[in-house]
């Protein structure tokens, strides 16, 4: 869709993740069954994603989350301000898991 997804998962709602690629023919799992799971994109947003003074998405990184909603997927925005490389290892694992737990249980 000409832009870059961070990371992309399938995860059912007791947060296990599932495959998205079949091993032994190569080809991409349908994910279509709301049973199976849900198809989450993980885009991660720097200071020239978001706009200025306020903490919403303008421009193409907004365009690209619509496109992706779109396409089925539940995306999980994660901003620079949110989520800080120099924390330790432990907090930031803790932190995208929580993301995904509302982004998967809540709907």
């Amino acid at each position: 869709m000409g832009f870059f997804i961070d990371a992309e998962c399938l995860i059912d709602e007791k947060m296990t993740p599932l495959p998205l690629v079949d091993k032994k023919t190569g080809q991409p799992i349908q994910s279509n069954k709301p049973k199976r799971g849900r198809k989450v994109a993980v885009m991660v947003w720097d200071y020239h994603d978001i706009t200025k003074g306020k903490s919403s998405l303008c421009g193409s990184a907004a365009l690209s989350t619509e496109l992706l909603k779109k396409s089925g997927y539940h995306v999980l925005n994660i901003s620079y301000k949110d989520y800080n490389f120099r924390d330790k290892l432990t907090d930031r694992v803790s932190f995208i898991e929580k993301q995904l737990r509302t982004l998967v249980v809540k709907e």
